[in-house]
């Protein structure tokens, strides 16, 4: 580089665009043109002699110059020129495509990317591009700059794990920019005319409806005149209303068929306006080749990517919001499943593993499945660390099935890696993915075979936009429930409901279904059982079907639902809301709860039991000024078996703890008259809790005020918004270690 060049890449560039029109449009192409540099760099490196990439790679070179020289970016410019003469140089064959030219070549592209990023955000175009730069002409030079080999790519940082955020991610969606196809927009425009066309029919039909209730009005005054009319008058009358018979018949027929045609014409609407925000999962894919190679050389592994289904569409807003959830299966899968050749030669596979991505449609959902051939998950070690980390008690850990303890490995921390690695091992990913997952509606789950592989499921609906959904009746409420969650809808009488362990079970299918009733899954007082048969609803949970029981199901519909944001976020049970032709507001409950909260039941009972071995449930002073929090948490503490004494504030439950003993204490922190510091500092001056578990469960996240309350004496500091089985676990290990 000369000293013009070197100063342009060392030098924070304020960058602001000429036209900012234009802005939206050029990083559009730059972005195109960036895609195209590194899926054909690495079809470059697997078949070095294909000269149609390397066209392809210069003209995508040449064109992010040229859009980079147009904006001014001067940064990008130098990279995307020593980018093209790259290119140029592969493209005469005077430089070999190997594997040292493709890192070259993807570190500049990335560089080039980063670039882009700051520009979309106005930022100043801080980054020291020299080296990027130098890389490049080394390239072109024949040795790397300072006579050393290129670095190996970097390990993908722990920030490129799924963030827990899932309504930022929403709002990014929101804006995001779409590509449609011109036929699309066309076909749209086409329905609109039809519409407008109806409308217009329809205003007429409205104009002689006017008329015809104007002819009433005189039929009706000439009957008023005062006098008696004549027959010849009656006659007349009545031909005139049987004129306005006739007509107002041929309106209500118009009328009809309008209804019917804005039907059709809303529906088709409705379809095309969905499609237009359907993309194929090709889009989701595409980051993860280059994942796979940059993973595998780092961790000297020989991996081989297979993709099924890239066809399939989904909603643009579901598959963004997929992006990070699936590249972190993917990092797991390459770091805790696929071995090294080695390790796959000592167990006689061949020595390159393979990591399958599919899609499909099925049963009106999508489902996504990331598949390794690699060493699978060993159950074993799984309950080991579950008793480990106190999630589950030991005796409770030998009795959970293999579907169970895969299920733990999406508790929030939980971890079966010995080492902790830049990859994994540190507790992070697996229950984020879960998270965001379900903040599209969808669901998570594993299935595994030891030396054989593991599969990780994602299922999703197809689209966000609309929800077909079963309306049922509770208790003189109509809620409504989406169809994809559902199997089946089954009667079931009082009698063929048992009670195990205070939870209810039903014979479905051969195996024992437990049953949570409406008013349990929302945390309302439990309705007297009716004497009569009620439809049950059997859930679709993959590994932990359960059965919704309602007071009578009224018919299925397509609707609009609508996001309530954090309205009802301390609602697990319910997913939005939809609002009837009548204007009435519908609660869309989700399914899925049931098959989490039945999950604890046995281990409830488990507890319960315990507890009664002792001379009673361990007794728990829940200390929380929010009603709302303060009941959610009594509900799961109750469900679990816990006996709870509420106070609202640290004056009522110094109240309560005069003269009585509890096993454990969970409070809040900022509460009125006295809050969770000092309420913790005077309980510690009682005999009777000095060595009580102390428990604050708080939206206060800065690292003083969590130091603030383990020197006021407390044991745990748990932040809000509380996870349910988090909450729990936590509880039992203090509990455990204090028996």
């Amino acid at each position: 580089m000369n000293d013009a060049e070197r100063a342009i890449a060392s030098s924070p560039e304020a960058w602001k665009p000429a036209d900012p029109d234009l802005l939206e449009p050029a990083l559009a192409e730059i972005g195109e043109a960036l895609g195209t540099l590194s899926t054909l760099s690495l079809r470059l490196e697997k078949s070095p002699d294909d000269r149609d990439t390397v066209h392809a790679m210069f003209r995508a070179a040449h064109n992010l110059k040229g859009i980079a020289g147009m904006l001014a970016a001067r940064k990008m410019e130098l990279l995307a020129r020593r980018l093209e003469d790259v290119l140029e140089s592969l493209r005469k064959g005077a430089l070999a495509p190997g594997p040292d030219v493709v890192d070259r070549i993807l570190q500049g592209t990335d560089g080039c990317s980063r670039l882009a990023g700051a520009m979309r955000t106005g930022e100043v175009l801080a980054e020291d591009v020299s080296t990027l730069a130098a890389g490049l002409e080394s390239v072109l030079e024949g040795a790397p700059p300072g006579g050393t080999s290129p670095p190996p790519p970097p390990p993908p940082s722990r920030s490129a794990a799924p963030s827990a955020v899932p309504e930022s991610r929403r709002a990014e969606a929101a804006t995001a920019a779409l590509p449609v196809r011109l036929g699309k927009v066309n076909q749209i425009l086409n329905l609109v005319g039809e519409l407008v066309i109806r409308r217009t029919g329809l205003g007429e039909r409205t104009r002689n409806l006017n008329r015809l209730q104007s002819e009433m009005g005189k039929a009706a005054e000439s009957l008023r005149a005062g006098r008696d009319p004549s027959p010849e008058e009656i006659q007349e009358v009545g031909r005139h209303l049987r004129r306005i018979r006739s007509a107002f018949g041929a309106v209500c027929e118009h009328l009809e068929g309008t209804d019917l045609a804005l039907d059709r014409i809303l529906a088709q609407l409705q379809d095309e306006a969905v499609r237009m925000r359907m993309v194929p999962v090709s889009e989701l894919f595409a980051a993860v080749p280059r994942i796979v190679r940059d993973v595998s050389r780092t961790l000297g592994k020989s991996v081989d990517l297979a993709t099924e289904g890239e066809e399939t569409e989904l909603d643009k807003v579901i598959c963004d919001h997929l992006t990070d959830p699936l590249l972190h299966l993917v990092r797991n899968a390459l770091d805790h499943g696929i071995e090294t050749p080695a390790e796959r030669r000592a167990a006689h596979k061949g020595e390159t593993g393979t990591l399958t991505l599919a899609a499909r449609h099925e049963g009106g959902k999508v489902v996504l499945e990331t598949s390794d051939d690699g060493r699978g998950i060993d159950p074993g070690r799984i309950r080991e660390a579950a008793v480990r980390k106190g999630i589950v008690p030991a005796e409770r850990a030998a009795s959970l099935t293999e579907a169970d303890l895969y299920d733990l490995l999406f508790q929030p921390g939980f971890s079966t890696a010995r080492a902790v690695t830049d990859l994994s091992g540190r507790g992070v990913g697996l229950d984020v993915v879960r998270s965001e997952v379900a903040a599209v509606d969808g669901q998570v789950s594993v299935r595994s075979e030891a030396g054989r592989g593991t599969t990780f499921r994602i299922e999703v609906p197809l689209t966000l936009a609309t929800l077909q959904v079963l309306f049922v009746r509770h208790r003189s409420e109509v809620f409504a429930v989406p169809t994809a969650s559902i199997r089946e809808v089954v009667p079931i009488a009082p009698g063929d409901l048992e009670s195990i362990g205070g939870s209810r079970r039903c014979a479905w299918r051969g195996v024992r279904l437990p049953v949570l009733p409406l008013d349990e899954l929302l945390g309302m007082e439990r309705a007297a059982w009716a004497e009569t048969t009620r439809p049950l609803l059997v859930t679709s949970h993959p590994e932990r079907p359960a059965g919704l029981l309602v007071d009578a199901y009224l018919h299925r519909r397509t609707v609009v639902m609508k996001s309530l944001g954090t309205l009802l976020k301390q609602a697990p049970a319910v997913l939005g809301t939809t609002i009837l032709g009548d204007g009435r507001v519908v609660v869309v409950l989700d399914p899925d709860a049931c098959a989490r909260l039945t999950a604890a039941a046995p281990a409830a009972s488990t507890r319960i039991a315990a507890a009664d071995a002792r001379g009673g449930a361990p007794s728990i002073l829940l200390v929380e000024d929010s009603g709302v929090v303060r009941k959610r948490l009594a509900d799961i503490l109750i469900r679990a078996g816990y006996d709870v004494t509420e106070a609202k504030d640290g004056a009522e439950a110094l109240a309560c703890a005069e003269g009585r003993s509890f096993d454990l204490v969970s409070t809040d922190v900022v509460m009125p008259r006295i809050d969770g510091y000092e309420l913790t500092r005077r309980l510690r001056t009682l005999a009777q809790f000095q060595s009580v578990p102390i428990l604050m469960v708080t939206s206060k996240e800065d690292e003083l005020d969590r130091v603030r309350g383990f020197d006021a004496g407390a044991d745990d500091y748990i932040l809000k918004p509380v996870h349910e089985e988090t909450y729990l676990a936590r509880i039992r290990r203090h509990l455990g270690g204090n028996r």
